[in-house]
């Protein structure tokens, strides 16, 4: 962790935007080689797709279940819902928004959806795999589910290889550090900073603008490795409470602006409380993770805060891109 801590923090604030883009591009074909390879290895090891169809077999129905072994209202809220709800949280992620925000042309966008849409179809479905296939291989020896990934490497590669694979998990964490990173330190100095503090006015040289932006990633990183350190929960659980958080304060509203011309600054406003609101609400209150799930239920409810804010304070429109003279 500390040496992960030092190396994102190293090419973040040397390198930025450009080097978190870069970096960014070489882990994303890291994972997805490792995506790709590991389950064709773990077919292999088994004796080829029909060996594994006869394995499969024998685990019984529930283990390739996808009900969690709910029924009824708690399947369909809880599991079924719950599970594509984590679409919604995409809209709100800054560190995702940034990379539209980085796009040059209209025309450019096409091609960014192919890409990105190839990469999700072999990283997800590789990553599922990885989970079937690896409980098949490893058996008792998988104690830790969230080891699937280094143990299969280890089971079924040599040792140099497998550390290649296995730095694909650490690609996974770092490409998301980075981004997060850079989207915090960069709302600290330009809309903390420059914009409420100074009121608008940029310092006359631009190194001071640089070198407080090293600072804040500095103390960002710092505080986010204490957190992690001391840090006890399961993996999913923290990342479904962290993306329901982002996705629905930042998503109903950059969804609505975009599409519906009568959101307001109110409006906005309203939806960014609703979905912080809703998200520790959801968290910390038992039983309503039961009715809906907390990704859900916190966009749906800062997706009507927009609407009924933008309606009962129209004024102040938040402007679209697209009109003459217009900006965000």
């Amino acid at each position: 962790m500390l040496v992960g801590a030092a190396v994102v923090l190293a090419y973040t604030v040397m390198g930025g935007f450009l080097a978190v883009a870069w970096t960014d591009l070489v882990q994303g074909l890291l994972m997805a080689v490792v995506a790709f390879v590991l389950p064709v290895l773990a077919v292999v090891q088994l004796g080829g797709p029909g060996a594994v169809g006869e394995i499969l077999a024998t685990r019984g129905g529930d283990f390739l279940a996808i009900d969690g072994g709910q029924t009824g209202r708690a399947f369909l809220f809880g599991v079924a819902v719950g599970g594509l709800a984590w679409g919604l949280g995409y809209s709100g992620q800054p560190h995702l928004l940034t990379r539209y925000m980085a796009i040059r042309r209209p025309e450019d966008l096409r091609r960014g959806t192919l890409i990105a849409m190839s990469w999700v179809l072999v990283a997800y479905w590789g990553a599922a795999f990885i989970g079937i296939l690896g409980s098949v291989v490893l058996g008792p020896d998988l104690a830790d589910p969230e080891q699937v990934m280094p143990l299969l490497a280890r089971a079924l590669v040599p040792a140099w290889l497998a550390g290649i694979m296995i730095s694909g998990a650490v690609a996974a964490m770092m490409s998301t550090a980075d981004s997060q990173l850079l989207v915090a330190t960069s709302s600290l100095i330009e809309d903390v900073w420059v914009r409420m503090i100074r009121g608008g006015r940029r310092p006359s040289n631009p190194s001071t603008l640089v070198l407080g932006g090293r600072i804040c990633a500095t103390i960002i990183t710092a505080v986010a490795l204490v957190l992690a350190w001391r840090g006890t929960g399961f993996i999913d659980q923290i990342v479904s409470y962290a993306w329901a958080g982002l996705g629905s304060s930042f998503g109903p509203v950059i969804v609505l602006v975009l599409w519906w011309p009568r959101t307001s600054r109110a409006g906005a406003l309203a939806g960014m409380l609703t979905g912080l609101a809703s998200t520790l609400l959801w968290r910390n209150v038992p039983g309503l993770q039961e009715i809906l799930d907390i990704k859900a239920a916190s966009f749906l409810l800062a997706f009507a805060a927009v609407v009924a804010g933008s309606l009962l304070a129209p004024g102040n429109r938040v402007r679209r891109l697209g009109g003459e003279g217009e900006t965000a």
